[in-house]
């Protein structure tokens, strides 16, 4: 089973420099950088790739949000077992730390369609819900209660 890993990055530097570590790490086959016109390949429209990439998950609007204020979102399909090394990688050029940045997009009255996906909560995924559920990886900030690199598993 293959896993997505994704982040957000401040510039196109930074995500190209990830996509790179990725690349010399054996990681990096199936690895999309896109901003927010979806430019990557430039063939599919942002929203429906983000759409196929997150399906039903809230996780969906956070990355469009951060994609619509200039952000770069780069994903990585790897292969099981990989994933962690590839949210280590991915980590370890900063990326934007999720649960603060919608903390604070929140704060500034941005609010993602409520009615048809329901606000993030603290319970756990269990395997028993189908489609993508998001998995925190190393390094988790307790404190803040972020994650700055996201693994999304396919389940069902």
């Amino acid at each position: 089973m293959n896993r997505t890993v994704t982040a957000l990055y401040e510039t196109q530097a930074q995500a190209e420099r990830v996509r790179d570590s990725l690349v010399a790490a054996h990681l990096g086959d199936h690895v999309e950088i896109r901003d927010q016109a979806g430019n990557d390949r430039g063939h599919r429209d942002i929203v429906e790739w983000l759409g196929d990439l997150f399906g039903g998950h809230q996780d969906h609007h956070v990355y469009g949000e951060g994609l619509r204020r200039g952000h770069i979102l780069l994903t990585a399909t790897v292969e099981d077992f990989n994933e962690i090394r590839a949210a280590e990688l991915m980590d370890a050029d900063a990326p934007v730390d999720l649960t603060r940045a919608e903390q604070t997009w929140r704060g500034e009255g941005w609010a993602p369609e409520a009615s048809v996906y329901p606000p993030a909560t603290d319970a756990p995924a269990t395997d028993a819900v189908a489609g993508p559920v998001p998995t925190p990886t190393p390094p988790y900030d307790a404190a803040s209660g972020g994650v700055r690199v996201r693994i999304y598993t396919l389940h069902g």
